[in-house]
């Protein structure tokens, strides 16, 4: 892991929007620079990245919307728990194979915690760049695998032994929660002095994501990423108070 080191320079940086950002320890920024190298070329990158996650989410909700056939009341009782079921996985999913290696998951540890965490610190939160985003949104092969690995299994019991309804009702939340996760993540990897960092609430959300960042307390600590419903469930949620 890198040692968490003063930067070397106390100069002003700025980053996207022109907000500034931290400075960077020199293990860090070297990190950063070989993990810039090492990336393949692909037309999927920065704000071109963002903008394929929105419509997926916005196309998702559509087309539910469109299959739906006169939903009744009960049926719209479906999104509760499955807003809840998604927590959940959030969650679990970030606790176990996102932070320890697990057969046949290691690629999620490899690509988080041997690079998201060693590219954003817990005093280096700040993409530099557009380009950075790549160490912060998933790829379209994880969206893949969640989809077909979870979602899609757990809608078809709702498919089944709830109703078409209430199986649409979870297949757009499912995607529409995967699309919430990515914006909230990447909200905390922009400047903390932008729009973004000043807009209601992201600040508390901000400081839960960032504590996950020390690396004494990321395999322990702050798995929600979006709202800590099952951090405070499971006693997963720490405060830097807690310290003392």
């Amino acid at each position: 892991m890198i040692a968490q080191q003063p930067p070397s320079a106390a100069s002003v940086r700025t980053g996207i929007w022109g907000a500034p950002i931290q400075a960077l320890p020199d293990a860090v920024a070297a990190y950063r620079v070989e993990s810039r190298g090492q990336r393949r070329p692909s037309w999927l990158v920065g704000w071109r990245h963002f903008a394929v996650i929105t419509a997926l989410g916005l196309f998702a909700t559509a087309l539910s919307a469109k299959m739906l056939r006169s939903p009744a009341w009960w049926e719209w009782a479906a999104i509760p728990p499955a807003f809840l079921f998604a927590n959940f996985i959030e969650w679990l999913a970030h606790r176990y194979p996102m932070h320890h290696p697990m057969k046949p998951l290691t690629v999620a540890y490899e690509m988080h915690t041997l690079r998201h965490h060693l590219f954003f610190t817990e005093t280096t939160m700040d993409a530099e760049s557009t380009t950075d985003f790549d160490m912060v949104l998933f790829s379209p092969g994880s969206l893949a695998a969640f989809m077909l690995g979870i979602a899609a299994p757990v809608a078809a019991l709702f498919f089944v032994f709830v109703s078409w309804n209430a199986g649409l009702i979870f297949v757009g939340l499912a995607v529409d929660y995967y699309v919430l996760y990515e914006y909230f993540h990447l909200a905390y990897h922009l400047p903390e002095e932008s729009w973004v960092g000043r807009l209601p609430g992201m600040a508390g959300l901000r400081r839960h994501h960032t504590l996950h960042h020390d690396q004494l307390l990321m395999a322990h600590w702050n798995f929600n990423v979006t709202f800590p419903i099952f951090d405070r469930v499971f006693g997963t949620h720490w405060e830097r108070a807690r310290r003392g």
